[in-house]
């Protein structure tokens, strides 16, 4: 069956700042790290998770197994230590659980799960309707990352949406 997928040059090509506005429900982000993208688009972020029965969740690799920190190190070598990758992780989830600080909504609407495995793309599913998916690059440039990113309307693809919920439901179960 052919699908379609809006394909970018760069991941940095997605519209953010419209994609995040119209989430409804669930926003699932498997990445190593988006520290930069939390900063981006805190207010947008923030603004969803304002929405009633709305929720993040953030993957990442576990950083507790010594093994997997030092290859994520080496993937990203503009970090200078395991303590650095850390700091990035925290930085992309703890801007918004701070959120709730000021506010009475619960703390549960973004998790967090620890994968005791190696990310082989990132995932940014968007409710049950969008899946945004990007390779990692294994091989980069110290000064720049990036990578194509291919946008799949989940409605249409349903060898995606189940790709993506089987990936999921897995990580959940993982940590």
């Amino acid at each position: 069956m052919k699908s379609q997928a809006t394909i970018y040059s760069s991941f940095r090509d997605i519209h953010w700042k419209t994609i995040i506005p119209n989430a409804d429900k669930t926003l699932d982000i498997v990445v190593y790290y988006w520290d930069t993208w939390t900063a981006q688009n805190l207010p947008e972020l923030k603004e969803f998770l304002a929405k009633p029965d709305t929720c993040i969740r953030f993957y990442f690799t576990d950083l507790n197994n010594p093994i997997l920190a030092k290859q994520i190190l080496e993937l990203f070598p503009r970090n200078k230590s395991i303590d650095d990758l850390k700091q990035r992780i925290s930085a992309t989830y703890k801007p918004l659980q701070d959120f709730f600080k000021d506010t009475n909504l619960s703390p549960e609407k973004v998790m967090v799960y620890k994968i005791p495995r190696m990310l082989g793309y990132a995932l940014q599913k968007i409710d049950d309707s969008t899946a945004i998916l990007a390779p990692f690059e294994m091989y980069r440039s110290l000064q720049h990352v990036d990578a194509p990113a291919f946008m799949v309307d989940l409605q249409k693809n349903q060898s995606v949406k189940l790709f993506c919920e089987k990936e999921l439901i897995a990580m959940r179960q993982a940590q």
